[in-house]
């Protein structure tokens, strides 16, 4: 009989443990709107074998009632010899930095838009995978991760004389900013501002394969923006702006 009660014990725990529901759901962005990504789901980026930095970031939103004092994390599932990667949380790490050396309190029902993947192919041709785990230091237990496989391409004799990119120039600014774009593929362009809580506080519809966009900064509070270029076929392309009044 007590045996009998154990094993239901045990299948009990089980069936609540697998049913448990994490505290976090993981966001990217895709044309300009929010994506959700399933928990253990996988994200596919392509780039050309170049010695650029290839970055792009995601969004974490705590679903929970109570704050999560958060912590990010990467784990190699096979890495390209001779590539380098790192991660921003609350910060950004050197590649060798496997877990972030401080937290981020996400507030329930808040999207944190702090965290952003960095990949160089460093003239390498191949795949590396890595997971990236967000997990709730007072439960350790309660997670959400995903994985990325980055695909280098080699360089074709046309990207060898011009890449996509987006500059923006000053930064840090202060009232007004300059955004110069290019993109390779694709109609459809968008150039997107986001706080650091992941909400769009502006959107430019490029209607030119590439050029000069500028933005009025009087209406925008000091602080870390993302600023992303995107097309309908064409990965987007990250870069943060310091904004100092």
């Amino acid at each position: 009989m007590k045996k009998l009660v154990f094993i239901l014990g045990l299948i009990f725990l089980t069936a609540t443990y697998s049913n448990a529901q994490s505290s976090y759901e993981v966001y990217d962005t895709v044309g300009g709107n929010m994506v959700l990504v399933p928990n253990g789901g996988v994200l596919h980026r392509s780039l050309k074998n170049t010695d650029n930095d290839f970055s792009f970031p995601l969004w974490v939103k705590n679903v929970s009632a109570v704050p999560c004092t958060t912590w990010a994390k990467k784990v190699y599932i096979n890495i390209l010899q001779g590539t380098q990667n790192w991660f921003c949380w609350e910060g950004c790490y050197f590649p060798n930095t496997m877990v972030s050396s401080k937290p981020y309190i996400i507030g329930p029902s808040q999207l944190y838009g702090g965290f952003d993947s960095h990949y160089k192919a460093a003239g390498k041709t191949g795949e590396s995978r890595i997971r990236y785990v967000f997990f709730n230091g007072q439960n350790t237990s309660d997670t959400t991760y995903f994985e990325v496989v980055f695909t280098t391409t080699p360089t074709g004799i046309d990207d060898k004389t011009t890449t996509s990119g987006l500059t923006i120039s000053p930064n840090p600014a202060s009232s007004m900013v300059k955004i110069s774009y290019n993109l390779l593929t694709g109609i459809n362009g968008t150039l997107v501002f986001r706080n650091i809580l992941g909400q769009v506080i502006k959107t430019f519809l490029l209607t030119d394969p590439s050029g000069t966009v500028s933005c009025d900064l009087s209406e925008f509070s000091e602080g870390i923006y993302f600023v992303t270029l995107s097309s309908d076929k064409e990965h987007q392309i990250l870069s943060k702006l310091i904004i100092s009044h």
